[in-house]
Order: structure tokens, then sequence, then C-alpha cells
């Protein structure tokens, strides 16, 4: 009797067993499922997850492009913060452009706080796979960053962390900064396939922003404006303000200068930028954007005219023009810190670069 009864409990066992092991495996099949399709997705259609700042301005670019009712020639603008707050170009000056010219402009800033050539070149190269091409392209040049005894920063993991490279971005890091970063595949690779870990922050920012404390959010697309610049811009500092940041600007890139030696990867990165840009056919400017008489002072004279004639030779090697702007603002009261132009600065620094160097080359433009 008790074998009778025994027998079909040890069979209802094994069959919960065999269920129970079931939906294990297929929880763990679909969980890894999620993990893939959100991998592909972030490399495909959700990179406002893996690098917000490119992603929100690429979809500027083509938002714009696509609702145009006439192909607008379009102007880029690729640089640190001095692009990003300095190359401001409302709509009011679009327009004014616009009729100078017959045809419609649309202006685009690529500005990267903290970015150098290295940056450039890396915006450079995932706009080119995007499949955007400027009709003309403005590339900042800021003197100080080619110092070669300083090492680059921004291809460093603090400053372009793992999780915000594509795989088709590895290369160019590792060419520029692979002694530095000599783990990176590996790290990407053991990223990869955990994307709702590794995103996390940026995957909450964008569906529920409010249950991140602010300093954890990731920066979203309302702080842009049409063009990609910050929709706010500081108009004015106290003279202490200006004095306690000026005195930093002079710490930070005083050491640049301490034995300066033209050279090194960002020399190498901005020459790749140029060849890139002669082989697509694309016109391009190099930019020295405004300093402050107190940030010009830095300069040794020997450094600034190996600045020059590297950046001269550079010019005529890729027939891209130089607009040294550098002097064009002598005010201080028009700059934060001496070289980050304030709200007036920006405007009168902009409004110029269109009138002597933007419509011009666009006026040489095939029609």
């Amino acid at each position: 009797m008790s074998m009778r009864v025994g027998r079909p409990t040890v069979s209802r066992r094994r069959t919960q067993a065999r269920q129970a092991s079931a939906a294990v495996l297929c929880g763990l099949i679909l969980f890894a499922l999620v993990q893939l399709g959100l991998a592909i997705g972030l490399d495909r259609g959700l990179r406002e997850v893996r690098d917000p700042l490119y992603a929100y301005r690429l979809d500027r670019v083509r938002r714009r492009l696509r609702t145009a009712p006439v192909k607008p020639w379009t102007v880029m603008m690729l640089g640190s913060s001095h692009t990003q707050w300095g190359f401001r170009v409302g709509k009011g000056e679009e327009k004014a452009w616009s009729e100078t010219l017959g045809h419609p402009v649309a202006t685009f800033n690529f500005g990267v706080p903290g970015g150098g050539p290295l940056t450039e070149l890396l915006n450079w190269s995932r706009l080119r796979r995007d499949g955007v091409r400027p009709n003309l392209l403005l590339v900042e040049v800021l003197p100080p960053l080619l110092a070669a005894q300083n090492p680059p920063q921004d291809f460093g993991e603090v400053f372009l962390p793992t999780n915000r490279l594509s795989w088709q971005d590895l290369p160019l890091i590792k060419r520029y900064a692979g002694t530095v970063r000599a783990g990176l595949r590996r790290d990407w690779l053991e990223a990869w396939p955990l994307p709702w870990y590794t995103h996390r922050l940026g995957i909450v920012s964008l569906v529920r922003p409010d249950f991140l404390p602010p300093a954890y959010r990731v920066e979203g697309d309302e702080t842009l404006d049409e063009s990609g610049a910050p929709q706010f811009i500081v108009a004015s500092v106290t003279s202490e303000q200006r004095l306690q940041a000026t005195q930093r600007a002079r710490k930070e890139y005083g050491a640049a200068f301490n034995g300066f030696r033209l050279g090194g990867p960002q020399c190498e990165a901005l020459r790749e930028l140029l060849a890139s840009c002669r082989r697509e056919g694309v016109s391009v400017a190099l930019v020295m954007t405004p300093e402050g008489p107190t940030f010009r002072s830095l300069y040794p004279p020997e450094a600034w005219r190996a600045i020059q004639e590297w950046l001269t030779q550079v010019s005529q090697e890729y027939d891209a023009p130089i607009v040294n702007a550098r002097e064009w603002i002598d005010d201080e009261d028009n700059f934060m810190d001496s070289h980050h132009l304030l709200a007036r600065g920006a405007h009168l620094f902009t409004e110029r670069l269109g009138r002597e160097s933007i419509i011009p080359s666009l006026q040489r433009m095939p029609r």
C-alpha cells in the first residue's frame, strides 16, 4: 500500500523539478534576449542613453534637415566649451544670413566642455558614420591644447567613460590612447552584455528622471536649443567672480605653456580630421575663438610663434583657412574668465564670424 503512494509522489517531484528547471531556463533566456535587444538598440536607436550630448544634437540636425521645405546649407562647429558657449546663432541671424545668401542656412553647435582635437575627431567620425555632411565645418583650435608635454585628458576614462563608446569608436580611441587605456576592448565587452546595469542612470533619466537626484541625472535635450547650443547663457558676472575664475584659468592653462613644446596626439588628431574633410570634399576652416588680454598674456612669445607657424603650414596643406578671432573682443567684461564668453561677447563673436567667414565661404559654394 505504501509503495503505491510513494511512486506517484516521486514522479510528481521529478515533474515539478523539471518544470522549475524549465522555468528558470526560460527566465534566463528571456533575460539574455532582453539584454541583447537593449544592447543592440543602444547602438542603433537609443544613443541618447549611451551618449546623450551627441545623440540629442544629432537628432536636431536630422530633424531640421528632414522638416526643412528647402534643403539648407549647413554650418557646423566642433570644439570645446568655447564653442558651446560662444557660437550662438539665433533665428534672427540665420534668417539674415539666408536672406544675404539667397538660400536657407542651418547652423549646429557641437561644442563639448573639456574637449580638444581628439574629441572633435571622435564627433566628426561619428557624424560621418551617421551620414551627416555639412557644407561648412568650423573646427575650433585652442592653442594651449597643442602642447606635447601635457597628455590629453579627453580620451581618458574620467572624461570619456567606456559606457559612452560604441564598438565603432574603439579603434580611434585605441589609436590615440592605447597606452592609457590598455584594456579598453576588454572593458567594453564586459559591459556590453549587461546594458540594464551599465546604462542604468541613462535609462532611468530617460524614462523617469524624477527617480534620481539631480546630480545623477543624465542631461536631457531640454537644455539645448535647435542648434545644439545651451538655451541659457550667463549674461554677467561680478568683478569678484571674474577675478576668481580668471585665476583658475591662469593656473589651469599656465601649466600648458611651462616649457611649451608643440606636437603630440592633439596635433595628430587635428591633422587626421582635416585630411578626412579633404577626402570627403567638405569645406573646413580653423577657428581660434576670442581670448581676453589676461588670457593672451599667458602665451610666451616663442610658443605663439611656433603655434602660428604650425597652423599656417597645416592651413596651407589642407586648404583650411584660419580665422584668428583671439583679439576680436578686447574687453574683459565680455568674458567670464578671460576666455569663456558671456552673452554679449558671444553675440559679437558670432555676428563677426558670420560676416567675415561663414557668409563669404557659403557664397563660394556651388548652387
